[in-house]
């Protein structure tokens, strides 16, 4: 990591957020398109993942985004989030702050430990 290296953590954390969350917009923008041939091919998600992941924004709702961060079921959550038209200041509000608080933690976890070590 960059922070290992020397770097500002306050700048590595807003560039891995701001980069992440494009990416995220990207299966946004596919999953709100409705296609879901380029869902399942490229991006691997398959039906039922989407399914499970519409069954829990039933549930929980637009906070189901602060956790498109996680492996395998973020990119799920995405792309289900543009499938369902969510509101995209919605999306992007709650998307960029499960990012930003995932790269803070991860930066200072970091941070510490080479502190720690020092």
């Amino acid at each position: 990591m960059l922070i290992s290296e020397g770097f500002n953590v306050l700048p590595v954390i807003m560039v891995a957020s701001i980069g992440n969350y494009m990416g995220a917009c990207t299966t946004y923008y596919v999953g709100l398109k409705g296609r879901k041939d380029i869902i399942e091919r490229f991006f691997s998600i398959s039906d039922e993942q989407l399914k499970k992941t519409d069954r829990l924004f039933a549930r929980y709702g637009s906070f189901m985004l602060l956790f498109t961060w996680v492996p395998v079921i973020g990119d799920a959550i995405t792309a289900t989030g543009g499938i369902l038209k969510l509101d995209f200041r919605i999306f992007s509000f709650f998307v960029f702050t499960g990012k930003a608080a995932r790269y803070t933690a991860l930066a200072y976890l970091t941070a510490g430990t080479l502190m720690f070590f020092q």
